[in-house]
């Protein structure tokens, strides 16, 4: 008798025993389901996330490069030149991209290399780029670190890698009495040769290594014309410099033509488009004035006239969409201010004239 019930004891625990079996398992399938569904969402929202990200660099880098299209290969290179030396490394690598997506032509195959120097000086490890040995340099005055590289380096463009090599983020920042690393092995001078152990009599030592260096010429030297000065620091696209250099010196109503007023004229020229491609059209304004007053007393050359009339089109365009987008919402004096600017950049925009007209119009019909 107690078996039968053992009996049917055991057999009704072996029926629950199945039954909770198959509901963990039915579970365990539920949970993979909609684990798998999770999983899936997760992945598909962490990928649509990830195209958008993705999508919205390679918009942003579109926009970049067409913002800097106006520029040729040489502007490109003028303007990340200018960066560097302010320390503007991000700015700078911009502008070098732009020139690494073009396709130069051989008038602009130097400047396309310079940029890859560039590049380089600004990827690679200047120790390694450089050389680990190096002598102690003291800066003096006029001094600069183009100036430097070009003396020891053999190349004034490579201030930048000599600026890394010295922990220097601003190579604008020099100070007359800074000492400097100088990548290379410092030639020893006769002197230093002569007055090495074993050299022989002092006083005989001494008075020949000073007969040595007494020059032949004057004792000083004239300083560098204020037309060769000027070429040099173009040559090294230091604008900023050029025009420092230039401003104090010319009294424009006398030097009315001249190549020095030419060089002014340039330099102010190549900063604004600068400003313009870095920062849009409120940077440019005000330097604007001095271009519009260089022109009327400079004797330009083709291409400079070529480059005013360019970027003159590209600024009075942009400043007059922008106007029509004030005025349509009914921003009449902000409108009014804007085509005022327009007509700043070029004083015979028939559009801004007409435009700025009707604004005028408009705001005096309208109850105070």
């Amino acid at each position: 008798m107690y078996g039968k019930k053992l009996s049917g004891v055991f057999s009704g625990l072996a029926v629950l025993s199945l039954i909770s079996c198959l509901v963990f398992l039915q579970g365990c399938e539920n949970l993979q389901s909609v684990g798998s569904f999770l999983g899936g969402s997760f992945e598909a929202e962490t990928e649509t996330k990830h195209s958008k990200s993705s999508k919205r660099a390679k918009s942003n880098e579109a926009a970049s490069l067409q913002a800097l299209s106006p520029l040729s290969i040489r502007e490109l290179v003028d303007g990340s030149v200018e960066f560097l030396r302010q320390g503007k490394a991000d700015e700078a690598y911009s502008y070098l991209s732009a020139v690494m997506e073009r396709e130069p032509s051989k008038k602009e195959k130097r400047f396309y290399v310079l940029a890859q120097s560039l590049i380089q000086q600004m990827d690679e490890d200047p120790v390694e780029l450089l050389g680990r040995d190096h002598f102690p340099y003291v800066v003096k005055n006029g001094d600069s670190l183009s100036k430097i590289a070009s003396v020891y380096l053999k190349d004034q463009y490579m201030f930048y890698a000599l600026a890394r090599y010295n922990g220097i983020s601003n190579p604008e920042n020099l100070s007359v009495g800074q000492q400097l690393n100088i990548p290379g092995v410092l030639r020893e001078s006769s002197f230093e040769r002569e007055l090495s152990p074993g050299s022989g009599d002092m006083d005989t030592v001494v008075g020949t290594a000073l007969k040595d260096l007494t020059p032949d010429t004057p004792e000083e030297l004239p300083q560098a014309s204020l037309l060769e000065q000027a070429q040099s620091l173009w040559d090294q696209l230091r604008y900023n410099d050029l025009i420092l250099l230039l401003e104090p010196e010319i009294d424009q109503s006398q030097q009315s033509g001249t190549v020095l007023v030419g060089y002014l004229l340039k330099a102010h020229l190549q900063i604004a488009k600068q400003d313009y491609s870095a920062e849009g059209l409120a940077a440019v304004l005000e330097r604007w004035g001095q271009i519009k007053r260089l022109i009327q007393v400079a004797n330009a050359d083709n291409d400079t006239l070529a480059q005013l009339q360019k970027l003159q089109s590209v600024m009075v365009s942009e400043c007059h969409k922008g106007a029509m987008i004030l005025y349509k919402k009914h921003r009449l004096d902000q409108a009014i201010s804007s085509w005022t600017d327009c007509l700043h950049i070029d004083a015979e925009h028939q559009s801004s004239k007409i435009w700025k007209e009707r604004a005028e119009e408009l705001k005096r019909s309208l109850p105070s």
